[in-house]
């Protein structure tokens, strides 16, 4: 499979979302540094509205549908994650939420202070208060909320959330002995893996690290700066498949690259349209990959295959 993969996996362009393309949806501004991305369960498309502060749901055929916002409102979103059917079958909202909303979590987003839960409605169920400084947002094999806090203090938390309790288990990492080079440390994307890792993508040290969840333990780091196989200038967003491959967008080469699930470089994606600085990636049920091309303030998705 790697063989293949390193070979012949390309993508190929099936449908594009921007809200120019609706007249009909309020707030008719365009997308401005979007972010984070998500297919929805109804085929429809999430995105982060980053620097507008606002979320914008799309139509499987790329017409904006809505625009919506969460309570309080939202200052920069920048990602969004859709929650297993277990956890949509069991999470409770919180008391204050129940009362007015009786309905099942279905998906969450991130911006720069809380995560906000929505029902299928895109009506907000829940709200995770007070975090401090989070980046990227996943879920992991427990069906817990992840999300790294990077203002508690000197080192970065991997924060996870119940949505059952609301009770948050925090769990430092250190990516780079040097002090130095700690200054210089961004993680703002990360993606669960398998076996209780979760993978970081660091903007601001051109590498990748794979983390022990349980501990913090660094188990493996891979990437530097430069425009080669397996280098980076501003990696962004990040996806994982149920075999373990890891999916990531080198922003400012302009590429996708696909790595083993030991880190290793396979491949640069082959694509049919180009392109502008990639920012938030979403890998769907259906094989389809979501890049937002932050330049352009848009979102493509591509069929993957394997020639």
């Amino acid at each position: 499979m790697e063989q293949l993969i390193r070979d012949k996996l390309s993508a190929i362009c099936v449908s594009t979302y921007q809200v120019e393309k609706s007249k009909s949806v309020t707030q008719n501004q365009p997308l401005k540094s979007p972010v984070g991305v998500l297919q929805l369960p109804d085929n429809s498309v999430l995105v982060c509205d980053t620097f507008n502060h606002r979320l914008v749901q799309f139509e499987e055929n790329g017409n904006a549908k809505q625009v919506f916002n969460g309570t309080p409102p939202m200052v920069r979103p920048s990602a969004a994650v859709l929650l297993t059917a277990e956890l949509c079958h069991g999470a409770q909202a919180s008391k204050t939420m129940r009362s007015t909303v009786q309905s099942k979590p279905v998906f969450a987003v991130k911006d720069n202070f809380n995560i906000y839960v929505f029902d299928a409605a895109c009506r907000q169920v829940d709200l995770i208060r007070k975090l401090s400084r989070p980046y990227g947002l996943t879920v992991d094999d427990n069906d817990m909320l992840v999300t790294v806090e990077t203002g508690a203090g000197a080192l970065p938390l991997i924060t996870r959330v119940d949505l059952d309790t609301g009770d948050r288990t925090r769990v430092p990492f250190d990516l780079v002995p040097s002090e130095d080079r700690r200054r210089s440390s961004k993680p703002r994307f990360i993606a669960y893996h398998q076996d209780d890792v979760l993978v970081v993508v660091d903007l601001g040290l051109d590498l990748v690290a794979m983390v022990s969840m349980s501990d913090g333990s660094v188990l493996r780091c891979f990437g530097s700066y430069g425009s080669g196989p397996g280098e980076f200038r501003d990696p962004s967003g990040v996806v994982c498949d149920a075999e373990g491959f890891i999916i990531i967008g080198d922003s400012r080469n302009h590429r996708v690259q696909v790595f083993s699930n030991k880190g290793e470089f396979l491949c640069v994606l082959r694509i049919d349209r180009p392109l502008r600085r990639p920012s938030g990636l979403c890998l769907t049920a259906s094989g389809h990959l979501l890049i937002i091309n932050y330049w352009e303030n848009t979102v493509a998705k591509y069929q993957l295959s394997v020639e």
